[in-house]
């Protein structure tokens, strides 16, 4: 038995190493930097949080001390110790309610009985996540990185660096740390990746990004890039890096620029939070772009980049970040290969009420004195994004079309919704052949009643059109017709089908049947308490013979007692669609990990003789759209889970379960305490939430702390 004991520290000495205990009693001290407030639970996440892999120990029993005060958290309600362990980010939420300076944790752990061999230092070292708070912060940390780094030349090893979180300086703006600080809480998501991108590397949402923050004058930005200087020294001392990944809410620093063009010229820069803040001007004060973000934009090293863009932001300044992504595409970025384009909407003010009444100015270039841009120059994207808060009308692909040769796009995401006039644009290119290249493909259609008719059949004929797909992504369609479509059309060349619609029985094994090489599924299942149709679902979806990940949105719903009770209004009819969707939306890890087994269990019985390919579930809970509190309370216990498997042989069923979403789940719990506190009173139908939980979960009747009591229903898995 190892106890690991350590001490929180306070933001001011992030970094310190920790110090644990062996089996004889002797202090050791882990050479592995480990930075709060990511708080290892296994030495799969010590080792190098989010990648490293060194021994499988798991979570046997955590003690919270605090003064006086001693909480013992029973980790049985998260998984078998023996197959799972706990959650940091769960084991996180609870550390919030003490103090960070004085807490003090204890984790009584335990090594696995199939210890698994030591990762190859190559494997364990390919990339660095640094999560920024401060310049003593990331000194500390890089410090540790660099004498770990130090040993055998591992530096060697390193090919991926990716950058979160921010450069905090003294008299900071408090809103501008509110919304940096809201837009990290994003990067804990549970959304899907595109696939080829791990979550490492994959692009966010951007809708809490302000791309005119934070504005430096001249002598800030010369203090910020200063306090940057550790990471760029940091960078030069890794000749085989591939890609670095700066997802920070700062602008990338000059002297990052310098390194990476100087020393490491060909390296591959992935800019996830991209705005040229210089290019947010008011209409009497427009000016030429800021010197070291044209650096940044014309990088030869530039590869992709996340941006946002809106007309007007919500203070009334003009944005000009669009006009100038279009100009980089063209010609001033030479290695830009990917673009995503989020577009914001502005929140209303009087400044913007002001800015609209007049027209925009054309933007006449990075250097208003400078050339007007070649039209007759196209780039050559790779991959193009149109997503965020409007939809993906003509005008706007037309413009896309003008700029980049759609001819050359092996990857276009439209899954902002596409309005009709440029679906039917979309499916004219597509019989011109205009997309020959393309191989993955995201498209939501509107499924308003007024358009959605013609919008499936138009969406039908363009992926008709198309040449056979590697990877589908479809939203938003109502008609099952588009299942055979799919299989017909693409289904030999898929390996990757995500769909928004619940599919039958049959349109499974006939997904089965088409599509001998699918890899990645997701789609959607009605939960049925667990029955044994449901169980069947799951089992279809394992017989998929090269299946290795899925994500299962689970549809919670009870939609036959809905629609009666909406015609009745009896009230029993509602009790029983609640205490129905209770029993449907609790999804614990003991549940995840039973769906995953299922499904790992049928894809071995398709496999005989060799190891399962089935490795990765992701499940989601889904409850409706009602908005009432309800609701809220169905998505407290319909948690999202990931479940992997920890080992590669035929036979394990060892499996390593995570929640996800955790800081979505905490700010449910926010939105419900003033109702609880009132027994729901204000609610609709509230006198019956309460009861029916109790009906779901009799123990809990009576007590304070109800809503912490609660679990999963087992799955019918025979007699």
């Amino acid at each position: 038995m190892y106890t690991i004991q350590f001490t929180t520290f306070p933001i001011s000495s992030m970094g310190k190493p920790l110090r644990y205990q062996n089996d004889a009693g002797a202090a050791i001290e882990s050479d592995f930097p480990v930075v709060w407030p990511v708080i290892f639970s296994t030495w799969r996440d010590f080792g190098n949080i989010g990648s490293a892999r060194i021994f499988p120990i798991e979570v046997n029993a955590i003690e919270i001390v605090h003064g006086a005060l001693t909480r013992h958290i029973d980790v049985k309600a998260i998984g078998d110790a023996t197959k799972s362990v706990i959650n940091n980010r769960d084991f996180l939420s609870t550390l919030q309610h003490y103090d960070s300076t004085n807490a003090k944790v204890v984790l009584a752990v335990r090594k696995s009985p199939t210890p698994r061999p030591r990762v190859a230092a190559r494997e364990r070292f390919e990339r660095i996540h640094l999560a920024v708070e401060d310049h003593q912060q990331l000194k500390l940390v890089l410090a540790g990185w660099k004498k770990n780094l130090q040993v055998d030349e591992r530096s060697r090893y390193v090919q991926r660096v990716k950058i979160t979180g921010r450069m905090r300086v003294e008299s900071e703006d408090p809103v501008l740390a509110l919304r940096a600080r809201i837009f990290q809480e994003q990067d804990d998501s549970d959304e899907d990746s595109d696939g080829d991108e791990d979550t490492f590397s994959r692009p966010r949402s951007l809708s809490a990004l302000f791309g005119s923050d934070p504005v430096r004058t001249h002598e800030t930005k010369a203090t910020i890039n200063q306090l940057w200087q550790p990471l760029a020294q940091f960078l030069s001392a890794f000749p085989a890096l591939k890609h670095f990944v700066w997802a920070s809410t700062e602008q990338v620093p000059r002297c990052v620029l310098d390194i990476l063009h100087n020393q490491l010229p060909n390296s591959r820069l992935h800019v996830h939070t991209f705005s040229l803040r210089s290019l947010y001007q008011r209409r009497d004060q427009l000016h030429d772009v800021d010197v070291d973000e044209y650096a940044l934009a014309t990088s030869p090293c530039l590869s992709s980049i996340c941006a946002v863009s809106t007309h007007y932001d919500s203070e009334g300044l003009m944005d000009y970040n669009e006009e100038a992504v279009l100009q980089m595409v063209v010609e001033s970025a030479p290695n830009l290969q990917s673009v995503y384009m989020w577009y914001q909407q502005a929140g209303n003010s009087i400044g913007l009420q002001d800015a609209i009444r007049s027209p925009r100015p054309p933007w006449r270039g990075f250097f208003r004195g400078g050339e007007d841009e070649p039209q007759e120059l196209h780039g050559h994207l790779m991959k193009l994004a149109l997503r965020g808060e409007s939809s993906t009308f003509l005008q706007r692909l037309q413009c896309w079309s003008r700029h980049t040769e759609f001819s050359r796009l092996y990857t276009l995401d439209l899954s902002n919704g596409v309005e009709l006039n440029a679906l039917q644009a979309l499916m004219d290119m597509a019989d011109d052949g205009v997309f020959k290249c393309l191989r993955t493909l995201s498209l939501f259609v509107f499924d308003t009643e007024e358009i959605q008719g013609p919008m499936e059949i138009m969406a039908n004929k363009f992926l008709s059109a198309l040449r056979p797909l590697q990877g589908l992504n479809v939203r938003g369609w109502a008609n099952r017709s588009i299942i055979p479509l799919i299989l017909e059309h693409h289904g030999a060349s898929l390996n990757r089908l995500h769909l928004s619609i619940r599919l039958s029985d049959n349109d499974i094994e006939d997904l089965r049947k088409a599509c001998p090489n699918l890899q990645d599924v997701r789609l959607s299942v009605k939960r049925r308490q667990g029955d044994e149709q449901e169980v069947s679902q799951y089992k279809l979806l394992g017989f998929i013979s090269r299946l290795q990940r899925l994500t299962l949105l689970l549809d919670c719903e009870d939609a036959d007692i809905w629609e009666a009770y909406n015609e009745e209004g009896d009230k029993e009819l509602q009790a029983q669609r609640m205490r129905s969707a209770l029993i449907n939306s609790a999804i614990d890890a003991h549940l995840a990990q039973s769906i995953f087994l299922v499904i790992l269990a049928a894809n071995r019985a398709i496999r005989p003789g060799i190891a399962p390919s089935f490795r990765h579930l992701k499940v989601r809970c889904c409850c409706g759209e009602r908005g009432d509190y309800f609701e809220q309370l169905q998505k407290w216990v319909g948690r999202s889970w990931v479940c992997e498997r920890e080992h590669a042989d035929a036979h394990s069923d060892a499996t390593i379960v995570e929640e996800t979403g955790v800081h979505r789940r905490l700010l449910v719990m926010e939105g419900l305490k003033d109702v609880v506190e009132e027994d729901f009173e204000w609610c609709d139908d509230g006198e019956l939430y309460k009861p029916a939980w109790e009906a779901v979960w009799p123990e809990t009747k009576g007590m304070a702390n109800w809503m912490e009591e609660w679990h999963s229903f087992p799955l019918y898995l025979g007699s």
